[in-house]
């Protein structure tokens, strides 16, 4: 049976995506992948226009390594963060509904280790990794106790105790756990509907605020209330602290291809972990940038993460 991954992207985030899936077919897999975008195509895109059941207008890619790029151009106003749960619905009840398992990549994530370890991991339960940020979450945190009265509200049960804060820049999701995604998106709905949280933007109001980041928190209430198994990774899962580090986050705004590594290292912050592993897949099948842009990036890279042995921010 096959295995699908998916991603969002739009404006320069199409970089993210050809890193993305170059560290994908590096790693092994062997599978298709799903691309919704808004705006214009990806310069590393070489294909021709498809029909993609249940979709929008659809382009088609074909790598040497035989895995199909779906490209989807997607209409909506929502905030692409927000609108994972919609379109990993959209495709699981369309052209994904035969696969094994749907997995979702935020597009500024490059995966690390052996597509083996992920198709083990999602035998588990839904896949998930753990936040750096807020990742101490106990049962008793006030913040729970909120998404706990949210969920027996919606009629809804507590079936996972969870203690840490959960990323949702990636999931994997086995076709027997499916169910977990209209969840999410229900409650994604709860927090735009009655708490009126702006979809339109990556973030709204503040804490105690309990769709702070309606995608994020909503995904962490599902997981609470999901009555099949999950699978947690502590956040050295997304390279945020050393240990099996099976994907590279590059969370913030500056990111790894528009980042000038000169001026954060002035700044006192040389290249992170994830930023050399995004300029680690730029090269591959799909063709990112030129071999001089490359090799010139690569070097800065080099200079800059050595300087900074000496000379960093506290």
């Amino acid at each position: 049976m096959k295995t699908a991954v998916c991603t969002l992207y739009e404006g320069s985030y199409h970089l993210g995506v050809g890193a993305l899936i170059n560290s994908l077919i590096a790693n092994g897999f062997r599978g298709d992948v799903y691309v919704g975008f808004r705006g214009a195509l990806p310069t590393w895109f070489k294909g021709e226009k498809v029909i993609v059941e249940g979709m929008d207008v659809g382009f088609l890619m074909t790598t040497k390594t035989e895995i199909s790029i779906y490209l989807i151009q997607l209409d909506t106003h929502v905030h692409f963060t927000n609108y994972k749960p919609q379109y990993l619905l959209d495709l699981i009840q369309g052209p994904c509904k035969d696969y094994a398992a749907l997995f979702y990549f935020d597009p500024d994530i490059v995966v690390c280790r052996n597509w083996n370890y992920f198709d083990d991991w999602m035998q588990y339960g839904v896949a998930v990794v753990h936040e750096i940020v807020t990742n101490d979450m106990p049962v008793t945190h006030p913040l729970r106790r909120k998404w706990e009265q949210i969920i027996m509200d919606e009629g809804l049960q507590v079936h996972h105790k969870m203690h840490s804060y959960v990323n949702a820049g990636f999931c994997g999701v086995k076709r027997e756990y499916k169910s977990f995604v209209p969840l999410w998106k229900q409650l994604l709905e709860v927090g735009q509907n009655q708490f009126r949280a702006d979809t339109t933007k990556f973030m709204t109001q503040s804490r105690p605020f309990p769709f702070l980041s309606a995608d994020q928190d909503s995904f962490n209430m599902a997981l609470m209330a999901f009555d099949l198994p999950i699978s947690e990774v502590g956040p050295e899962g997304m390279g945020f602290k050393n240990g099996v580090v099976a994907m590279a986050h590059a969370v913030g705004k500056s990111k790894p291809w528009n980042k000038s590594f000169w001026v954060s290292f002035l700044k006192g912050s040389p290249p992170s972990f994830a930023d050399k592993m995004f300029w680690n897949y730029v090269t591959g099948e799909l063709v990112l940038y030129s071999k001089a842009s490359i090799q010139i990036k690569r070097a800065v890279i080099r200079i800059t993460s050595f300087l900074g042995r000496f000379y960093r921010r506290n």
